[in-house]
This record gives C-alpha cells, structure tokens and sequence, in this order.
C-alpha cells in the first residue's frame, strides 16, 4: 500500500496537510501503492544479477494477506498465476520459491505451488523444513520457514536494550546472538540456532 490520506467530505482526498483547511470525514482511503513490478524491474533485474535469491512474494500484498484465507482455490490460483507471471516477465524465467505475504495461505496453496513450478515455499515461520500435511495430498512443495524476526518486529523491542534491530539479525544470522534473547518471538533458543536449510 501506499500512503493513507484522508478523504474530505465532497468526495476529495487530502493528504491532510497543514494548509489543507476542509473538513475531514472519519474514513481513510487507501491509496494503492505503486506496481513495484513495472516500476523497478531493471532494479529487480540488478539484484538477481548480483546473486541474490529472488522469488514470488504475491502479486498484491495486501489483497493477497486479506483474502487468502477465505479464498476459493480459482481466487488463490489467480493471484499465484498473476505472481509467477508478472516474475517471469521481468526476469525471463520462472520463479523457483514463493513466500507468502504474512505467512498466509490457505489449503489450495500447497498443491498449486506444485502444478505452477515452485521447488520450494517459505509460507511460514518455524523452525525447520517440512513437507505441507493436510487434506492436500498433491502438496510436493517443501516448506523452508523463516526463522528471523521482520525488521519491524524489532523495532521497539525493550528486551533489544539499544541494540539496533539490523545490528541484531546480522548478529543473529552470523550465529552470534547479542545477548540470551531469541530472534524469532515465541520459539526458543535452541531453535534459533538450528541449522537453517
């Protein structure tokens, strides 16, 4: 998403700055963000280029984190399909992972990622590699879960003690964690440690 702006009564949207003097309604309105996809594929193009892994994250991410749940499986293999597409387009090959915005799937993503060519998703947080159990029995994707905070989980976090978040994940993915705290909130720490796949 974009920015939020507030929508003004007789239908215009502010941005609700200083100099903007019309009264505001209650309601905030999205602004889409933008197509990241269009807009920086020589940037994307420059990161595979330099070796980093890419892959499929989701075509729209908030679409995708609030309605994956409750989606039908034509819902979610739109939304896939439109991921891998717009991957391939710009990378002139097809994605090898997909990670789910939010960690959130529902019971049709495992098999689609098969049929639509993903060798391995990281939909989900944990501690180790697991093959995807359930009701979908074609699911032949295996699970590699993340195991580190997002930046924004640290931020604020009293028990970090001035510790700054990004000097903590490089501390805690060169195995030296900066005190007896864990990275990921909720698991322990010998799971931190755990060999990562």
């Amino acid at each position: 998403m974009g920015a939020h702006a507030r929508v003004c009564r007789g239908s215009r949207i502010c941005s609700g700055g200083s100099a903007c003097r019309r009264p505001f309604s209650s309601v905030w309105a999205p602004i889409p963000g933008p197509h990241i996809g269009r807009r920086c594929s020589g940037e994307l193009q420059d990161i595979a280029r330099r070796g980093f892994e890419v892959g499929v994250h989701c075509f729209d991410h908030v679409r995708w984190q609030d309605g994956v749940g409750r989606a039908s499986e034509p819902w979610t293999r739109r939304e896939l399909t439109l991921a891998r597409d717009q991957f391939t387009e710009i990378f002139d090959r097809p994605p090898v992972v997909h990670g789910a915005a939010g960690w959130q799937v529902n019971h049709h993503v495992p098999a689609l990622e098969g049929e639509l060519g993903f060798r391995y998703a990281s939909d989900t947080r944990g501690t180790g590699p697991f093959m995807p159990a359930g009701d979908q029995s074609a699911a032949t994707v295996p699970q590699l879960p993340t195991t580190l905070p997002t930046l924004d989980e640290l931020i604020g976090r009293a028990d970090l003690r001035g510790v700054e978040p990004v000097d903590h994940l490089l501390a805690v993915t060169a195995g030296a964690l900066p005190r007896d705290d864990h990275s990921v909130p909720g698991a322990s720490r010998a799971a931190a440690r755990a060999p990562r796949a």
